[in-house]
Parts: structure tokens; sequence; C-alpha cells
């Protein structure tokens, strides 16, 4: 089931998320992956190169244009004690933020944290959690809310 929610701009400080993430690392089990402005821009040509015959690669490249930076926080391996620990900060910093939409799958749940900016119409700074997973997905950057859409559709 598919919720959705509207943004009033009260997005989390990517300051905030950043230190998070650099705080998460000296936890043993804990995995993160940064994608900074370079590497997103190797992404994106990578990906226009393998998509002159494919309509939805094509489509991707459109989607991610407006990305700037990734961050991916993997804390599985962690110690039940610091896992818990990482989800309840994060629950807390999330709970300062706007909540878009939230997908559940039995007792899974996905989160999207987001702004939303009619005026551009456009959705910027992602922030994905997934609490059963353990993980946490921040990207930030814009994609236009068409876009987002058509991909919430395509998923339901």
């Amino acid at each position: 089931m598919l919720l959705t929610g509207t943004a009033s701009g009260a997005g989390i400080s990517k300051a905030k998320i950043t230190a998070f993430l650099y705080e998460c690392q000296q936890y043993e089990g804990v995995e993160l992956v940064q994608m900074g402005r370079m590497a997103t821009l190797a992404l994106r040509g990578a990906i226009k190169l393998g998509s002159i015959d494919d309509p939805d690669a094509r489509e991707a490249v459109k989607l991610i244009s407006g990305i700037k930076r990734i961050s991916v926080l993997d804390y599985e391996d962690c110690e039940p004690g610091i896992r818990e620990k990482i989800t309840r900060k994060l629950d807390r910093m999330l709970k300062e933020s706007d909540l878009l939409m939230e997908t559940r799958d039995g007792d899974d749940r996905m989160q999207i944290y987001g702004v939303v900016d009619e005026k551009s119409g456009t959705v910027r700074d992602f922030v994905l959690h997934t609490p059963a997973d353990y993980s946490l997905v921040c990207i930030f950057g814009s994609i236009p809310i068409e876009k987002m859409a058509k991909i919430a559709m395509q998923n339901d």
C-alpha cells in the first residue's frame, strides 16, 4: 500500500544528515558509500552512453540529471544494540522532516522524506529509510514531481 503526504518544506538538514552518517562510521559493521558531484556526473555519463537505444534508460538519465550527491548507509551487520541505537536516532531526526511517502509490505516499510517545491515542480533532497533492512539512502538534488509520480505508479 502506498500512502502519500504533502510537504510544507521541512526537509532534513544536509549538514545534520552528513554529520550523522560520518558518526555512524565509528560502529563496526556499518557500511557507508558516498557519491559526490563528480561520481554522479560519471554515473549520468555512463547511463547516457548505454541509453542510446533504450527509452527507459533515457528516462533514467532525465530523472537523475538533478542529483548532486548520493549516500547509502547499511547497518545490518552491526550488533543488535547498535542497530537499534542508529534506528532510534534516525527516527528522531526524520520526525522533524516531511514524510512524502510510505510503502508497506506486511511489517516491512519504507519511508521517503523530502521537500516538495511546487513552484519549480520538483522534489528535492530525498531520504529513504527502510528500518527493517537497516538501511538509509540519501539523494541530494532534485527530481521533477511528474517523474517521481510516474515511478511511484509503476511500483504500486
